[in-house]
């Protein structure tokens, strides 16, 4: 059952990091149309969703920026293509990551769901 929870807290963070996410280009007056939208909060959703389900055994905080940066490596390469601003650019791994680690905070340290051992 703490499988679930955990993918479960993963996801629901994975969304609110989108929201996040989709906050920040507002903030930074960075168009985005209807498409970039669902990008945004779809990856940063599987971000969530693959630190949930993922049994790779390895300290929560490395879990955490790994996949963060690894599942946002496609939003970082889209964003390179599309020719957004080079200052973007840059932050976009360390957003990835900041994202990975706080979705493994808080399923691992807040809600006390860590990767199960087998």
């Amino acid at each position: 059952m703490a499988y679930l929870k955990r993918i479960m807290i993963a996801t629901l963070f994975g969304v609110v990091a989108g929201i996040i996410c989709y906050l920040g280009t507002i903030i930074l007056n960075i168009q985005v149309d209807i498409l970039r939208f669902l990008f945004i909060i779809v990856n940063r959703t599987l971000i969530g969703f693959v630190i949930g389900i993922s049994a790779l055994r390895m300290k929560w905080f490395i879990h955490g920026l790994l996949l963060g940066e690894i599942i946002g490596l496609p939003f970082f390469l889209y964003d390179i293509i599309m020719g957004v601003e080079l200052l973007v650019i840059l932050g976009i791994p360390i957003i990835n990551a900041l994202f990975g680690l706080m979705i493994e905070f808080f399923i691992t340290v807040i809600f006390k769901a860590p990767i199960e051992e087998s």
